[in-house]
């Protein structure tokens, strides 16, 4: 009888398989939105960075001379809910869960992040007149 998996090979899947479990472990306790800021950019400009604790369970509206959107805030997670673009994509897109995801609206130039509250940096630079 052939021996399919020797003893390295064995070693080497439950390292593998344990590498996968802890980087899941921390994307998903790691970056946790607890006194985290809601930061809407339009046109390449911060417009807004509003506490997502006081947004808590309230909607607010981003008008721009390109259009509207709309961002709810419902249990810690940021969605966009309305836009009138023609696209909606960004409405489709999934709910704001950690400070290193962004919903982005790129017929009205709307980009929509989260920053930790003790983060010791600005958000990056965001040119959504430069994005295809």
């Amino acid at each position: 009888m052939i021996k399919i998996l020797q003893k390295p090979d064995i070693v080497a899947i439950a390292t593998f398989l344990l590498l996968a479990v802890a980087l899941l472990f921390i994307f998903f306790t790691g970056n946790t939105t607890d006194g985290a800021r809601i930061i809407v950019i339009a046109d390449g400009e911060e417009v807004y960075n509003l506490s997502l604790e006081e947004l808590e369970g309230q909607s607010h509206t981003i008008a721009t001379i390109l259009g509207e959107n709309v961002i709810s805030v419902e249990g810690g997670r940021v969605s966009m809910t309305r836009a009138d673009c023609h696209g909606g994509d960004c409405v489709r897109w999934p709910a704001l869960t950690n400070t290193f995801q962004r919903i982005i609206c790129l017929p009205n130039r709307i980009v929509v992040m989260l920053q930790a509250e003790d983060a010791n940096f600005h958000h990056p630079e965001i040119d959504v007149m430069t994005l295809p």
